[in-house]
């Protein structure tokens, strides 16, 4: 079920039917709040003709995520040729790229040459939280599409088409903070909400925070998998604004840290520590 954004699909249904879609687009907009799952609609919508969730497999779309935390160059090349094909179910081959701020530098290039001269019957799609993350020569390549959140009566009223009591369905809408995915995640991922206790517990008791951290780097450590961090670190955001005039000093100070965390690749723990340490 599509969330939202119901006067995007109004316009992406009438840029279609007019014949005038652009040959590519970004979706960029916060973590959680449609972007995927509405190229996803859309290219269920070009090849058969409901603006909704797909049930199945799409012939004419390729989706690529990262795989081990990036994107690289030869999932690119495999990107490229697919929508070198001719369609046959649909008038475009639609390529989606969720996460595109994890394509390397090389991978961004191989993109930029494909939306330089697009193959006629192609559509690239390239889903980001920011702008800043891609390359400047390929957001201006590409037609740039700002995914606001959702109104929390809209989610409301998703929880309660999957059978969530009314009561719970409101609660857990109103701490998704407009974000579809995040209240999904709360009634049906295990790890999600293993991620709401911890981080509940991590700021209600100072005296375990050390704990918590070491555990939590080890983990990621273990899993080779930075992603941990940046959840963690994401939980707390969320969980801080749902005060934002008490916590507001603390989440902007979270904001300026978080950001300066995607930049350093090896003293990671001691930004971690410096961000989460004071709460």
């Amino acid at each position: 079920m599509l969330v939202g954004h119901k006067e995007k699909i109004k316009i992406f249904g009438e840029l279609f039917r007019s014949d005038v879609l652009s040959h590519g687009y970004i979706f960029f907009g916060e973590e959680q709040v449609g972007k995927k799952s509405f190229a996803l609609a859309f290219a269920n919508f070009l090849e058969k003709g409901k603006f909704e969730n797909p049930d199945g497999i799409l012939s004419e779309t390729k989706l690529i995520t990262p795989e081990e935390g990036s994107i690289g160059i030869d999932t690119a090349k495999e990107a490229k040729r697919f929508l070198s094909q001719k369609p046959i179910l649909s008038k475009r081959r639609v390529l989606i790229i969720d996460d595109a701020h994890k394509l390397t530098s090389q991978a961004q290039n191989a993109i930029l040459k494909i939306s330089e001269e697009p193959p006629q019957s192609s559509l690239i799609i390239v889903v980001s939280p920011t702008l800043d993350s891609l390359l400047p020569t390929l957001t201006s390549r590409l037609q740039r599409i700002y995914f606001p959140r959702v109104k929390t009566e809209e989610i409301e009223k998703l929880l309660r088409a999957r059978g969530v009591e009314s009561a719970e369905a409101s609660r857990v809408a109103k701490a998704a903070l407009g974000r579809p995915g995040r209240a999904i995640d709360t009634i049906e991922n295990d790890e999600f909400r293993r991620f709401n206790r911890l981080v509940k517990d991590f700021i209600k008791s100072p005296s375990s925070r050390k704990d918590v951290l070491q555990s939590l780097i080890k983990e990621n450590d273990d899993l080779k998998n930075r992603d941990l961090i940046d959840i963690f670190v994401s939980h707390i955001m969320a969980e801080l604004a749902l005060d934002p005039l008490k916590n507001n000093r603390t989440l902007s100070a979270l904001c300026d840290r978080f950001t300066k965390m995607s930049d350093f690749t090896t003293n990671r723990r001691l930004q971690l520590e410096t961000a989460l340490w004071n709460l």
